[in-house]
């Protein structure tokens, strides 16, 4: 068998149009209280030329700046592979189970909306839970739904379906 090394990595559709995009968002939702500050404010800059230069710098030491600014940024598969890398199955599990009971433990504040929402946060943590439970239980790396290598199979071992009719 025999394979083709591909230029960039990719991710199969399957992956990006399931619904409700249950791999990605296993990888990259987090609680709200989690999620950075800064990400949170990006409507309050004006974005003039440079602005930037003034208003950043705030939420950064001199070196943290400098990182920033001179960061390598990656994008497509690989920066999903990349994502998908670097996760910690068991932490996640753990994580997302305490997150579970704490808002199963929250009183309702009697508003249908609230309601609604925490009621689909949770069932977005099962989930989770159960997706990374699958993970660990197959042994399977959650980046290996990014493919690097392409397997194709020699002709003697592909399936020939013969059509009635056609020669």
């Amino acid at each position: 068998m025999g394979y083709i090394k591909l230029t960039c990595p990719v991710t199969h559709v399957w992956y990006l149009k399931r619904l409700p995009r249950t791999y990605l968002n296993f990888a990259f939702a987090r609680s709200i209280a989690k999620k950075p500050t800064f990400l949170r404010l990006r409507g309050s800059f004006e974005y003039e030329i440079q602005s930037w230069k003034y208003s950043i710098p705030l939420f950064f030491t001199t070196q943290g700046f400098e990182t920033f600014r001179n960061r390598e940024i990656s994008t497509g598969a690989g920066a999903i592979r990349e994502q998908l890398a670097s996760l910690a199955l068991r932490i996640l599990t753990d994580n997302s189970l305490v997150e579970w009971k704490e808002l199963g433990d929250e009183e309702s504040a009697g508003n249908e909306w609230e309601e609604k929402k925490m009621r689909r946060r949770k069932d977005f943590l099962v989930r989770r839970i159960e997706l990374a439970k699958h993970f660990l239980r197959t042994n399977v790396d959650p980046e290996w739904m990014v493919l690097c290598l392409l397997p194709v199979l020699p002709p003697e071992l592909r399936p020939i379906i013969p059509f009635p009719g056609v020669i």
